[in-house]
């Protein structure tokens, strides 16, 4: 895509709905923000893919794992006035001054690789309220303690919607065949940038910062590995609404939560939205959204009504951790998510406290013990 691009009347009228349903987005909805993010992510690719090839290129002939500059390398140099070995020398000089590697690059493709795979299966998650507040309680570290494997995500890869009245999520993963998955946050604001995006300069496109971890390998007992976090480089400004960090433990959280009954019921909504193949005639596509809703217990409910004498002006999580419980059946440990309630008035939105862990150095007596 170049400059002075024009969108047209269907790609602005998906962007237009989406943005009038982003305020108030309920599950029958989100076919209509699955149509723009998919369509917003095809345009972007179309903006980033041709850079990151060129500096593929040019970086494994600046680099000398290839003998001859390849023809996109060579009708670049061309366009510019130069050569390739001349432009192999400045990518040298870059490199040594500023220990980029071109990492910017890749880290903007591939964050738009993830928008677009993560819609590429329209398998979409709505997360009430009260599984919102769980969901981001559980999103600590020790969830990533236990193994995960890709047949353990809620799928491949898809996006889940984490309504919350005080400000939703919207997460986004796309796992690989290799057992590597990428996941990213985006805030109503950032999303609001993605369909306002205009694709005017290609210099200047909404970043896709994200998360990555290799996953547990199959029927294996063994933790995922290290999260790795990869930005654009730029203003840190710019990730302040669509974010990578807790991402994959968020993602993490909602792959174990969903599968305990006690706590996460599904309810699978069928949506039928009008829609046009690929020869532009048009059709109607069915969507299956799932619902999940906080499972509320009997006892919940009772320790509810103890406090109906108490006036309160929020809902809160109450003592919630993991527990990692081994099963014979399956040959490993699978974390359990240990909470009593959400405590509160049910029409009050969900207060979140953060965990602070506080390090003290040992006392004298203490000292004396151990060098006992």
């Amino acid at each position: 895509m170049s400059k002075g691009v024009v969108l047209d009347s269907d790609y602005r009228s998906l962007m237009r709905r989406a943005d009038l349903v982003l305020a108030a987005l309920v599950p029958k909805q989100m076919p209509v923000l699955l149509d723009a993010l998919t369509a917003h992510a095809a345009q972007s690719l179309k903006v980033v893919q041709p850079r990151y090839l060129l500096n593929e290129d040019w970086r494994a002939f600046a680099r000398g794992d290839v003998d001859e500059p390849s023809e996109r390398l060579r009708n670049t140099a061309d366009r510019l006035g130069t050569t390739p070995d001349e432009m192999a020398e400045r990518w040298r000089e870059h490199n040594a001054e500023e220990g980029t590697d071109f990492h910017s690059t890749r880290a903007i493709y591939f964050g738009q690789v993830l928008a677009s795979s993560s819609v590429q299966s329209r398998h979409a998650i709505y997360c009430t309220e009260e599984m919102t507040a769980l969901v981001r309680s559980a999103a600590t570290r020790q969830v990533a303690e236990s193994a995960l494997s890709q047949a353990d995500l809620p799928s491949p890869a898809g996006v889940a919607f984490l309504y919350d009245r005080s400000g939703p999520l919207l997460l986004r993963w796309a796992s690989t065949s290799e057992g590597m998955v990428s996941a990213n946050l985006a805030e109503i604001e950032g999303l609001k940038r993605l369909l306002a995006d205009e694709f005017a300069d290609p210099d200047m496109h909404v970043p896709q910062p994200f998360e990555q971890a290799r996953l547990s390998a199959p029927l294996s007992d063994e933790p995922p590995g290290k999260v790795e976090v990869f930005k654009p480089f730029g203003a840190e400004g710019q990730y302040s609404a669509i974010r990578p960090d807790n991402a994959i433990h968020t993602l993490f959280a909602l792959s174990h939560l969903s599968r305990q009954a006690k706590l996460a019921k599904a309810e699978i909504q069928t949506v039928r939205s009008p829609a046009r193949d690929r020869r532009g005639r048009r059709r109607t596509r069915t969507d299956s959204i799932t619902y999940l809703i906080y499972h509320t217990a009997a006892h919940q409910v009772q320790r509810d009504d103890d406090d109906r004498g108490r006036t309160y002006s929020h809902r809160w999580v109450v003592r919630g951790h993991w527990r990692r419980q081994w099963y014979p059946s399956q040959n490993r440990h699978i974390p359990i998510w240990i909470t009593e309630y959400i405590a509160g008035p049910q029409d009050m939105p969900i207060e979140y406290r953060d965990k602070v862990l506080i390090a003290r150095p040992p006392t004298a007596d203490e000292d004396e013990q151990e060098s006992g």
